[in-house]
């Protein structure tokens, strides 16, 4: 997700406080899903090269893990069953793709003359 704009004061809330939690399910569907992929994958370019971030094929392949990790282990997603395994899968699918997006901007930007 992108950061929203806010002005004023901004309040926090207290994690114990769930009745006043506001629930934000991203995706109702795969295909929901998959539909914005593209979207938000070239919105991790962006955060990217802000960072300074280059390809490389260690961060191809072990950034998806981690992240398949992460959802799935630390975020306590195996509680939620078979929809928390899909949903990890997914988030590294999404990693990987910007990953290799990322590879395809620099590879085009060595090799303007290759056309995919």
């Amino acid at each position: 997700h992108e950061t929203p704009d806010t002005y004023g004061r901004i309040e926090r809330i207290d994690p114990k406080k769930t009745e006043l939690a506001i629930i934000h399910y991203n995706y109702d569907s795969i295909e929901g899903f998959i539909s914005r992929l593209n979207k938000y994958t070239s919105l991790e370019i962006k955060k990217f090269k802000e960072r300074g971030k280059k390809f490389s094929i260690g961060f191809l392949i072990t950034r998806p893990v981690l992240e398949f990790l992460k959802k799935y282990f630390i975020k306590q997603g195996y509680k939620d069953g078979m929809h928390g395994f899909v949903f990890a899968v997914l988030m590294a699918v999404y990693k990987f793709v910007a990953i290799a997006k990322l590879w395809e901007i620099e590879f085009k930007e060595k090799h303007p003359e290759i056309k995919f």
